[in-house]
């Protein structure tokens, strides 16, 4: 059984796919940043555009949540470093 996305429209909804581990994982497209979760497994990964990268083994929806919210925290913080070095230069 595939993967499924649980909202087309809605980029914030997490995760954004659900599986079980034997299935083929979704390669067509993904969005960079989405994050896909085994059911079965509680392994969650992120799309890097080319791979799905494992993040981490989570044990609980809270606990994913909270790591989410500590990556997209981290990744605006070096985006607003990047644009103050741009200023800067």
């Amino acid at each position: 059984m595939p993967y499924v996305k649980l909202t087309a429209d809605n980029q914030n909804t997490f995760p954004h796919y659900l599986g079980i581990a034997v299935d083929p994982k979704p390669t067509e497209g993904i969005r960079v940043g989405e994050y896909l979760k085994e059911t079965d497994t509680n392994v969650l990964y992120q799309w890097d555009g080319e791979d799905w990268n494992r993040v981490t083994e989570i044990a609980s929806q809270a606990e994913a949540n909270a790591l989410v919210f500590q990556v997209e925290s981290l990744n605006q913080g070096a985006e607003i470093i990047r644009l103050l070095t741009k200023i800067a230069s």
